[in-house]
C-alpha cells in the first residue's frame, strides 16, 4: 500500500515537472492541466496538428487506463486492456480518416476533430464505468 502511494506521488510530481507553462496542457490563468486544451477548434489545422491531437488524447487515455489497471486492484486487468485495445483500433482509424478524406477538407477535419473528442470521451466513461462497478 505505501509503495503505491509513493509511486502515484512520484508519477504526479512527473506530471508537474513535464507540465510547464509552454506546455499546451497547462493553463496559467487557472493552474489546471486539461487533457483537452491543446485542441484548437477554433481555426483551421494543418495536418500535422490533427495527427498530433490525436496521439496525445488517445496516449493520455492508454496511459489512465494503465494507471488504474495498476492503482486499483479491483478493476480487471482484462477490462483496461480491452479499453486499451479500443484505444489503438480508435487511433488507426482516425489516422487512416486523417490521411484519407471523403468530402471537402475544411468541413471533413472539423467534423474528425469533433469526432476524437466524443469517441474519446465514451472511452472515459467507459473506464469510469468499470472503475464505479469495482
Amino acid at each position: 500500500m505505501i509503495s503505491t502511494f509513493y509511486g502515484l506521488i512520484i508519477y504526479f510530481i512527473s506530471l508537474l515537472i513535464r507540465t510547464s507553462s509552454k506546455s499546451p496542457g497547462f493553463d496559467a490563468n487557472s493552474n489546471i492541466i486539461r487533457i483537452f486544451a491543446p485542441l484548437k477548434t477554433e481555426k483551421i489545422m494543418n495536418l500535422r496538428d490533427i495527427k498530433k491531437d490525436i496521439d496525445y488524447v488517445l496516449s493520455a487515455f492508454i496511459e489512465d487506463c494503465s494507471l488504474v489497471a495498476a492503482v486499483n486492484s479491483k478493476v480487471s486487468e482484462e477490462k483496461a486492456a480491452e479499453l486499451m485495445e479500443q484505444a489503438i483500433d480508435l487511433y488507426n482509424e482516425l489516422r487512416d480518416k486523417v490521411n484519407h478524406p471523403d468530402s471537402a477538407p475544411k468541413n471533413y477535419y472539423n467534423a474528425l476533430r469533433k469526432e476524437v473528442l466524443e469517441r474519446t470521451d465514451a472511452l472515459y466513461t467507459t473506464l469510469s464505468e468499470a472503475v464505479k462497478k469495482a
